[in-house]
């Protein structure tokens, strides 16, 4: 079906929501996943709060595998329901539809407005994510503790790949990694099938005491943590596979929490270790989000995995531009200033490296 939703004969697949547009009988549509929508989505009481917040203007349909049967969900919807100017889908996201382009914008803006005022009036007074627990070090100490730590996880996880860090301690992080309900909420893993996707279910959580700062402990530790969750990987992987699945990805953790100092975040690049990262921030304010005026979601292992290695998903990781020679490397040169260096320092980005110049 999907390579008939193609113009012109363009060679690019078609998106794997096309059916969800599709059969959606409106002239314009938009899908979107914004933090205050997702965590609406992913509360206990998803279908209640989406009553609550629009009544009758925006709808409410259960979690669906993306595909042809939820699109034609999403027609009888539109059908029964032709006032609606859209539908919240349970642990996914929002869709909107007007007769024209600015018709369709204006409700998508109205309607992820009105979700964060709404969160905002009731968050206020309300201790998130449990309250804080821990305090956070200075953002001098933060730092050390990522230089010093963040080239031993590199080292430990790229035995079959090379792999390049980013770390994030931004408020939102740190309110979450600091927070009394870290652990559980992280063990819950992400919610929306667009951040795990870009995350693994679940992230490692580096155990650390921030008033009593051992990093030398956490570095000793540290083998056995990234062993543990690789056992636990494989264990999700292996619970939920079916007969036609792809082979298991990468076991390690891309997205790594500690508490007092913030996130770290891993992949083959520099830009998919930073998205990476921001697609974990989106995830935590949906947690901060459906936690506060509910309780949060997480999609269960079955539904995770089928997301995660659904054949679809698969098949676009396949036709993904093949990693360049230096993918995932760091390369310092020395004398970067000067000719030589410039020159030999743009060559090692062309082929993905990770760069850093020096010079007097």
């Amino acid at each position: 079906y999907l390579p008939h939703c193609t113009f012109n004969l363009n060679p690019r697949a078609a998106s794997i929501d096309t059916p969800l547009h599709a059969y959606v009988p409106k002239p314009f549509v938009d899908h979107m996943h914004p933090d205050a929508i997702i965590a609406i989505a992913a509360a206990k009481d998803s279908r209640a709060l989406t009553k609550e917040i629009f009544g009758d203007a925006i709808g409410w349909l259960p979690w669906k595998l993306p595909g042809f049967e939820l699109g034609l969900w999403l027609e009888k919807f539109c059908v029964e329901n032709p006032e609606a100017k859209g539908v919240i889908l349970e642990s996914h996201g929002l869709f909107t539809w007007g007769d024209t382009p600015k018709a369709c914008y204006e409700t998508t803006i109205s309607v992820i407005n009105q979700a964060i005022e709404w969160f905002e009036r009731r968050s206020e007074g309300v201790a998130i994510f449990g309250g804080e627990v821990v305090k956070s070090l200075d953002a001098s100490a933060r730092r050390d503790i990522a230089a010093k730590l963040m080239p031993k996880i590199r080292g430990l996880i790229s035995e079959k790949s090379h792999k390049i860090g980013h770390f994030d301690d931004s408020a939102a992080v740190l309110e979450f990694v600091n927070s009394k309900n870290l652990r559980p909420l992280a063990a819950l893993g992400t919610s929306c099938p667009d951040h795990f996707l870009r995350t693994k279910i679940r992230p490692l959580v580096i155990e650390f005491d921030p008033a009593k700062p051992d990093v030398d402990a956490v570095i000793a530790r540290l083998a056995d943590d990234i062993a543990e969750y690789r056992v636990g990987y494989q264990a999700y992987y292996d619970s939920c596979k079916h007969p036609h699945s792809p082979a298991i990805r990468d076991p390690n953790a891309v997205v790594y929490l500690m508490p007092g100092v913030g996130m770290f975040t891993f992949a083959g690049d520099k830009a998919t270790a930073r998205i990476s990262g921001e697609f974990y921030v989106n995830a935590i304010n949906v947690m901060r989000g459906a936690s506060t005026v509910s309780s949060y979601v997480g999609l269960p292992a079955q539904e995770a995995f089928d997301i995660e290695y659904w054949l679809l998903e698969d098949l676009k990781l396949q036709r993904m531009p093949k990693p360049k020679s230096l993918a995932g490397q760091i390369a310092l040169v020395t004398g970067g200033a000067g000719g030589i260096g410039r020159a030999t320092a743009n060559r090692l980005l062309r082929e993905g490296a990770c760069v850093v110049l020096a010079d007097i």
